[in-house]
């Protein structure tokens, strides 16, 4: 059992997606899991934004992604196809919800949104790949994978999910789903968080008992830094586990930050290869570890926030303070990159939210002085030393310098 995962950027034109079947032809899988189509998952955001903000433009920016998806559509099999009528039926769906009053919760109605960009990507690559010969089942994941409401970063329900997915994934031929989207039991479609198409690879790798899984980029592996910010990158070619999970948890890229976890527990390897030249090895992830310090990894975050608080009172900075201000900044779904305190203050940097940066300045107002910076950037450097350092500060102001035996983290302007 061989379990795929291909993100937007594999399925982004027609082109893309002949490509995607020519690899399936050369390395059959058994499961195939996709994301939504090149960018359309901002674009879907963008949508969203529009539609819970009764923005003028709202039709216009819906157009552009059924005409996006349309042309390509068309491309690949012609206007008159059970294709062309499936994706029509979508269109229709999502047309319906965006004509209904948005929910009060903004994560929810992103929810009803924002998985119709993977059920599009899927019901295309399904029927071209039906249409070139293969014996193919199209899984729907909002009915399979069963999560909790927490609407925007959902939480599995490991029982029920296996129980849907067993009755299909011994079954004959090749199985595409969608990754990234599940369903809650009020009935409502939910999403595990950006980039967690890979997550629900690994899920369903464990369930189905996989040999290993592959996830297919846009780059020739696993990269010690993003190509588009750092010259000389280098493929970590083989890293373990425990490497996988710090460098995710810091904000890498390539892999989801829950990906690694249930692959780990069953000893299930990710392969990370590119799908611009699939006959080359890409990197390895298993449990093997001594490959894991030789090369330092650069980690990018770019748009954050570096907030301060400081106690009106005076009082101390102490467990039962941090406390609170830790459970508001959970209840507003803040999630923090960086934390350092003093005696009577607390740094912290995260991802810049306007909506969300609003409610939490309302919320420490009255009991604490505060002051921030906003759009810079926060650089995690693994397996660290003095010269990779200075490549990353040189002409920066560093404003927080946080440094561990294995990890340095340096926000800047």
């Amino acid at each position: 059992m061989k379990v795929y995962k291909f993100g937007g950027a594999s399925l982004q034109t027609a082109g893309s997606i002949r490509n995607v079947v020519s690899i399936l032809q050369k390395y059959p899988a058994d499961v195939v899991v996709v994301s939504a189509m090149g960018k359309m998952t901002n674009a879907f955001e963008e949508l969203v934004e529009s539609y819970f903000h009764h923005r003028p433009d709202l039709q216009g920016k819906f157009d552009r992604i059924k005409d996006y998806h349309m042309d390509i559509a068309r491309e690949l099999f012609g206007d008159n196809s059970q294709g062309i009528l499936d994706l029509e039926k979508l269109f229709s769906a999502i047309s319906e919800r965006l004509q209904k009053v948005p929910f009060v919760n903004y994560d929810k109605t992103y929810d009803q949104v924002v998985p119709y960009g993977e059920m599009l990507s899927s019901t295309i690559l399904y029927h071209y790949l039906k249409q070139e010969g293969f014996h193919c089942q199209w899984l729907d994941a909002t009915e399979i994978v069963h999560t909790d409401d927490n609407f925007r970063e959902a939480h599995l329900e490991v029982i029920k999910t296996q129980e849907n997915l067993k009755p299909t994934l011994h079954t004959d031929g090749l199985k595409l789903t969608q990754g990234f989207i599940g369903g809650c039991k009020e009935g409502y479609m939910t999403t595990l968080g950006r980039e967690g198409s890979d997550y629900t690879a690994a899920v369903i790798a464990v369930f189905s008992g996989a040999e290993d899984v592959t996830i297919w980029k846009d780059v020739p592996g696993l990269l010690n830094a993003d190509p588009r910010h750092f010259e000389k990158t280098q493929i970590l070619s083989h890293i373990s586990y425990h490497e996988a999970v710090e460098l995710a948890f810091y904000g890498a890229k390539v892999i989801h930050p829950k990906t690694i976890k249930p692959l780990q527990n069953y000893h299930i390897p990710m392969y990370v290869r590119s799908f611009l030249e699939p006959d080359k090895p890409g990197s390895l992830i298993d449990s093997a570890t001594e490959w894991d310090d030789n090369i330092t990894s650069y980690i990018v975050k770019h748009n954050q926030v570096l907030l301060t608080l400081k106690t009106m009172d005076f009082s101390f900075m102490a467990e039962d303070h941090l406390h609170h201000l830790y459970g508001l900044f959970n209840k507003l779904g803040i999630k923090l990159n960086l934390m350092q305190n003093s005696a009577i203050t607390l740094s912290v940097c995260f991802d810049k939210e306007e909506e969300k940066l609003e409610s939490l300045l309302r919320a420490v107002e009255k009991t604490h002085h505060f002051k921030y910076n906003e759009g810079v950037d926060l650089v995690t450097l693994r397996h660290y030393n003095p010269e990779s350092i200075q490549r990353v500060i040189l002409n920066r102001k560093v404003l927080i310098d946080q440094r561990n035996r294995m990890t340095a983290q340096l926000v800047m302007e």
